[in-house]
Formats: C-alpha cells, sequence, structure tokens
C-alpha cells in the first residue's frame, strides 16, 4: 500500500487531513493520524510500533472526529484504532473527540 499524494486529493479532503493532523499533533501522544493514508484505509499512525508497522493497513470503518473551537476535522480508523485515538483528547481542555462509525 503506497501513500497517495495528498495533492492530488480535492481541497476539501487536503483541508480535512490538514486540520486532523494538526489537532491530534498538538495533543502531544505517539499515536497521530498519517496525512498520506490512502482513501478508505486507517489513518492511525502508532509511533511506538517499529518504523515498518507504524501505518495501520486496516480499512476504515469509524471516524473519530476532533473539535477545537469552531475547527471540527475527521481521522477515519479501524475499529482498534477509533476508541484509542478518541483517547488521546481525554486530558486536553481545548480538543474533542467523539467516536462514530461509518456507513
Amino acid at each position: 500500500m503506497l501513500p497517495v499524494d495528498p495533492q492530488t486529493l480535492p481541497e476539501r479532503e487536503q483541508r480535512r487531513r490538514d486540520d486532523v493532523c494538526q489537532m491530534v499533533r498538538s495533543l502531544g501522544t505517539s499515536l497521530l493520524v498519517w496525512y498520506n493514508q490512502p482513501p478508505g484505509r486507517c489513518e492511525a499512525l502508532d509511533t511506538n510500533q517499529p518504523s515498518d508497522r507504524q501505518r495501520c493497513p486496516g480499512i476504515a470503518a469509524f471516524a473519530v472526529r476532533f473539535r477545537r473551537d469552531v475547527t471540527e476535522a475527521d481521522a477515519f480508523t479501524c475499529a482498534a484504532h477509533a476508541r484509542p485515538l478518541a483517547a488521546t483528547a481525554d486530558r486536553a481542555p481545548y480538543i474533542t473527540a467523539t467516536v462514530y462509525r461509518l456507513r
């Protein structure tokens, strides 16, 4: 599975990826969102894993909606990463996260 060039994606998708990656990175945890993940795949990136296993190969089945002030952005994840990714916002007073199942 090769990374995608986000510049080839629609502007709205680029903005979603920018927003969610920035929010999750600002939480300062080892579980991040992979900016270049192909659409439809889990976007979780676990930096505690060896480099060849950091990106999840799973299919996206959930959206983790992060919210900071008026900005909302979804990270698309597999079942195994939805709750752990949402939990990264638990101690942040300025970012919330809610899990939704994709249809």
